[in-house]
């Protein structure tokens, strides 16, 4: 019946125009398909509350947990609101219990429940901090991501502490969120430590080492990025997410880099820069790697206007000083 049933129309004469009517319309569902059985609930089914919660909210920690499980879902989004609006110290105390005892086979809740409670105020980032002492590392992983999403400078000894974790993982984590928080003047013993990454560390975290020390203001570290853009013949995202980086970083002497890696041969080279010039330079292209030979041309151009233009006008702002 959905695939041969006429379309809903409405005629104001008897032989008039038929104009669809849109809204009546079947559309299809955000999940298309359920499983019958959710793994993901549980853990919230069999869950004792340690305190005392409004319904809504707990109906809000079930959605987020189902979310985990069927991809594409959307309604995590709500759930987040809603805890945020139901802020209190019951409930931030719930939230560090359930993800300190939650497993992590559906990793989106922990996420969720950790970023609301750096976002509750320095009751629940404190919180958040002591859930950084957790025993097992999967979890000690989420809190570092966390606290770099946060960019909080007071997360930075915790992320220090995880950077000398036992897991290899979790240090990894720390030192990307590092990069994202930014050191501190006064942490001269975490300089000598990102030093010692910027030596001896793989590339992507050479990368973030020199994400960090930009963000305290030492610019000499960002001819290193701009030789990685120009010169490597790598990914963006194999370094690092070298494009997201240089988007936090607001490095627009990037763009006529990522213009040349843009009339690359390849398509996932020139999508990856496309990617990385809309994030820095905040133009809103529509962009595919497979576009013709003259779309191609046309988004060149419209980035080599901007860039002309950003030079223009630091002469104009130089010219006023």
């Amino acid at each position: 019946g959905r695939i041969f049933a006429p379309k809903p129309v409405l005629r104001l004469e008897k032989d008039g125009a038929a104009v669809p009517i849109v809204s009546l319309e079947k559309r299809r569902p955000i999940n298309e398909w359920k499983p019958n059985f959710i793994r993901a609930l549980d853990f919230i089914r069999k869950y004792e509350w340690p305190h005392p919660l409004p319904g809504s909210v707990q109906h809000a920690i079930w959605e987020i947990e189902e979310c985990g499980e069927i991809a594409g879902s959307l309604s995590w989004r709500n759930a987040e609101i809603i805890l945020h609006d139901f802020d209190s110290n019951e409930l931030r105390r719930t939230l560090a219990d359930v993800f300190y005892n939650r497993p992590e086979d559906y990793p989106l809740g922990s996420e969720i429940y950790l970023r609301t409670l750096g976002r509750s105020g320095p009751g629940g980032f404190a919180e958040l901090l002591e859930l950084a002492k957790h025993p097992i590392s999967r979890k000690r992983r989420v809190v570092a991501a966390t606290l770099g999403e946060l960019r909080n400078p007071e997360g930075l000894r915790t992320l220090l502490e995880l950077l000398e974790d036992e897991d290899p993982d979790v240090r990894r984590a720390a030192l990307r969120a590092i990069g994202k928080v930014g050191l501190l003047d006064q942490e001269a013993s975490a300089s000598s430590v990102l030093d010692g990454y910027l030596q001896t560390g793989e590339l992507s975290e050479k990368v973030w080492a020199a994400q960090a020390f930009i963000k305290r203001g030492d610019a000499s570290h960002e001819k290193f990025l701009l030789a990685l853009v120009k010169d490597e013949p790598r990914l963006l995202t194999d370094m690092g997410e070298l494009g997201e980086v240089l988007a936090d970083l607001k490095l627009e002497e990037s763009v006529p880099y990522l213009i040349a890696r843009l009339k690359s041969e390849k398509p996932e080279f020139r999508a990856d820069a496309a990617e990385a010039l809309g994030k820095v330079t905040g133009l809103n292209l529509e962009y595919q790697s497979m576009d013709t030979e003259d779309q191609r041309r046309n988004t060149i151009k419209a980035y080599q206007r901007w860039w002309d233009d950003r030079k223009r006008g630091r002469r104009l702002e130089a010219a006023d000083r």
